[in-house]
Order: C-alpha cells, then sequence, then structure tokens
C-alpha cells in the first residue's frame, strides 16, 4: 500500500508537472489572429486611405482572390526609383509598388509610417476583381480585402479627325501586280478590272497609347465615317465607314470597275500598276461613362492605305 501510494504520489507530481508546462507553452504562443479591413470600390476605380494604427508595417504578400497566386509587378522607392521589376509583389518599408494589365490594376503607396494608400484603376476585364493583402508588424497581421465590380462602360459619342505633327498623304506606285494573259486567233477588244491583285484593298486601322484605347468597342463594334480626301489642309468625307478598332478593317476598291484593253493575235500579256497612298491623320473620340455619365477623350491616329485611283495598263513582251 505505502508503494502504491508513493507511486501515485509520483504520478500526481508528473501530471501537475505537464499541466503547468502546457500552460506555459499555451500563454507564450502567439496569436494565429489578423485583423480583417475591407475595402470596396466602384468600377471606374479610385482612392482608398488605410489607417493601420502603428508604424512598422510590412507588405508581406499580395494575392488575387481568385485562385489566391501570388501577384507580379514592380516595386518602387520612397523617390520613385525603380527597386525590382515583374516580381512577386512585397513591400518592406516605405515605398511603392505597382501591378497594371490591360484590364484591371492596382497602386499602393506606404510614403508614410503607419498610412497605406490603395489607388485602383479603371475594371475593363468584364468581371469582378479582388486582391488580398498581408500585412506584418512584429507579431501583428492584418490583411486588406480588396474587391471592385466592374465597370459599366461607355457609349460612344463622336470622333473627330484633324491633320497633327507628320499627318498627310504619301504616295508610291505598285508595279507589275497583276499579269493578264491572252491567247487569240486574232485582235480583240476585252474589259478587264485593272484593280486586281494581292491587296489591291482599302485597308484601314485605328491605334492609340492609351490602354484602354479599345476595350469598351470589342463586343459592340461601332462604326464610324473617316476620311475620303484631304485637299489644302482640309480634310473631307463621303459614305465611306470603317469599325474603330485597332485590327485592320479591309474592304475592296472600285470591285466593279471595268476597262477596255486591246489583246493583239496571238499570246500576250499585260500588267496593272497602280498608284497607292498611305494616309495618317489624328484622331479624338469622345466617350461617355455609363454609370456617371462623364465624358471622356481618347487620342490616337487612324492609318489607312489605298489606291488613288490613279493606274496603267501596260504590255509586257512576249518570250
Amino acid at each position: 500500500m505505502l508503494i502504491f501510494d508513493v507511486k501515485g504520489g509520483h504520478l500526481l507530481i508528473v501530471f501537475t508537472l505537464l499541466f503547468l508546462v502546457v500552460g506555459c507553452i499555451s500563454q507564450n504562443e502567439p496569436e494565429d489572429e489578423y485583423t480583417v479591413i475591407q475595402l470596396d470600390f466602384d468600377g471606374e476605380g479610385g482612392l482608398e486611405t488605410v489607417e493601420l494604427g502603428s508604424n512598422g508595417w510590412d507588405v508581406v504578400t499580395i494575392e488575387n482572390k481568385e485562385g489566391r497566386l501570388r501577384i507580379f509587378g514592380d516595386v518602387f522607392d520612397l523617390n520613385g526609383e525603380l527597386v525590382s521589376e515583374n516580381r512577386q509583389l512585397e513591400l518592406f518599408g516605405l515605398g511603392s509598388i505597382v501591378s497594371s494589365t490591360n484590364y484591371v490594376g492596382f497602386e499602393i503607396r506606404h510614403q508614410t509610417n503607419g498610412v497605406l494608400e490603395i489607388k485602383l484603376k479603371e475594371n475593363a476585364s468584364g468581371k469582378p476583381y479582388g486582391i488580398v493583402l498581408m500585412l506584418q508588424n512584429d507579431n501583428n497581421s492584418k490583411r486588406i480585402y480588396v474587391d471592385q465590380v466592374e465597370s459599366a462602360g461607355y457609349d460612344f459619342e463622336g470622333i473627330e479627325f484633324y491633320q497633327g505633327e507628320d499627318d498627310g498623304d504619301s504616295l508610291y506606285m505598285r508595279n507589275n501586280i497583276h499579269r493578264y494573259e491572252f491567247d487569240f486567233l486574232e485582235t480583240r477588244q476585252l474589259e478587264v478590272s485593272p484593280f486586281v491583285g494581292t491587296n489591291v484593298i482599302v485597308n484601314s486601322y485605328f491605334k492609340s497609347e492609351e490602354m484602354n484605347a479599345f476595350i469598351w468597342f470589342e463586343s459592340d463594334l461601332v462604326e464610324v465615317e473617316t476620311p475620303s480626301e484631304i485637299i489644302d489642309g482640309s480634310i473631307y468625307f463621303s459614305d465611306r465607314m470603317s469599325i474603330y478598332s485597332k485590327n485592320p478593317s479591309s474592304i475592296p476598291y472600285l470591285p466593279n470597275l471595268m476597262v477596255t484593253i486591246e489583246a493583239p493575235a496571238g499570246k500576250s500579256i499585260f500588267t496593272n500598276n497602280i498608284e497607292m497612298r498611305k494616309r495618317k491623320l489624328s484622331y479624338k473620340l469622345t466617350i461617355k461613362s455609363r454609370s456617371t455619365s462623364e465624358i471622356h477623350e481618347i487620342v490616337g491616329k487612324w492609318i489607312e492605305t489605298s489606291p488613288t485611283g490613279l493606274y496603267r495598263i501596260d504590255e509586257l513582251e512576249v518570250d
């Protein structure tokens, strides 16, 4: 009985020690909790300032909400000098980080200790966009959830063409574009089209340095009236229409025009030579936001390549 009591006493001491050790460990473990901050942005983007409440915060990771994948971008110091580019985003100390695509993007500025500025560009992706920022300060953590609805888009208001620097027409000849080959018993008059051959068409497209110049009209195509002549610096229009797009738009040039040539008896070969024109003009496109009714302007260049209408058909020597 004494041995049993002694062993039991030892067991009691062991269990007591284990309880005290576990209790100490539990009290010293850092809490796995974090403060959550929620930011909601309109589709047009904007700027939000977050007061973190203390100093020394670092942005340790940034992920997209869909798939929770790390986001890549550029890191800048407090003076705006590039520190690193196209890397997984994180920011230790002061500075800024930027990530941008054709459709969505953001800039996060940490220029004052304890204060973050989060700026989102317009969401042109056609679906909601979201990111998660994970912040660390000593043993404390914060997560900032950023959600943005898609932009409502824009309506076409008008387009204006004007002659800017280096704009105008340049002319050049395309020779021996197409061969007309005949073999008759006697001289014969016949009709041929002078504007046949590879790329004898009216080809035009728009270009702009502005990132979202064409996104709003990729699904809802917009046709605009394009210039037909530039005379003494004045721009004239006809009924010619082109799709407002960075993708080339092509139409035949006078496909029904026929001219008469006289082919001699025997074998003969004719070829066409066509004067071409490359035209470049500046444009200003006006669009209106569907959600705010705010007017935006997009500038760029319109470029067209087309026959001028002048041609020559030559008879070649037959070997």
